[in-house]
C-alpha cells in the first residue's frame, strides 16, 4: 500500500519503507499530534501494536510523508475493526440521573392516580 500525506490508511499495515512518515493515530490512541512510523523493526518484546513504530492503522490519516507498507489486516481484523466490536457488545447501565427520574415519575404517577380516585370517588358520593 502506497502511503502519502493526506491519504487515509484503510488497512493495518507494516512499514516497509519510509521517508519521514506521520501518522495521525487520534482516532485510535487520542494522541493529539502526529507520530511517526518508520520501516525499522520493532526488537521490544511485549509491546501492544498501538506502540510499534513499524505499524499504521485503518481509520487513521498521513499527516506528512510518505511511504509503502504490507497490509497484514483488513475489516474487522484491524486494531480500529475490533475497538468497534467492543463499543458493539457493551450493554449500557442507566445513569444514577435516569433511575432517579424514573423513581420520580413513579412516585408521581402513584399521586395522580391516588388524587383522581379520591375526586372520583367523592363526585360519586354526592350524585
Amino acid at each position: 500500500m502506497q502511503l502519502e500525506e493526506g491519504d487515509r490508511i484503510s488497512a493495518d499495515a507494516r512499514m516497509v519503507s519510509d521517508q519521514s512518515l506521520y501518522v495521525d493515530v487520534s482516532v485510535l490512541t487520542g494522541e493529539s499530534l502526529p507520530v511517526a512510523r518508520s520501516a525499522e523493526p520493532v526488537v521490544t518484546e511485549n509491546i501492544r501494536a498501538s506502540e510499534a513504530s513499524n505499524l499504521v492503522f485503518a481509520g487513521s490519516t498521513v499527516s506528512a510523508g510518505r511511504g509503502l507498507a504490507v497490509v497484514y489486516a483488513t475489516g474487522t481484523q484491524t486494531e480500529f475493526g475490533q475497538v468497534a466490536h467492543l463499543t458493539a457488545t457493551v450493554k449500557r447501565e442507566p445513569s444514577t440521573l435516569e433511575v432517579q427520574i424514573e423513581s420520580v415519575v413513579h412516585i408521581i404517577t402513584a399521586i395522580a392516580l391516588g388524587m383522581g380516585i379520591l375526586v372520583f370517588s367523592n363526585c360519586i358520593s354526592n350524585f
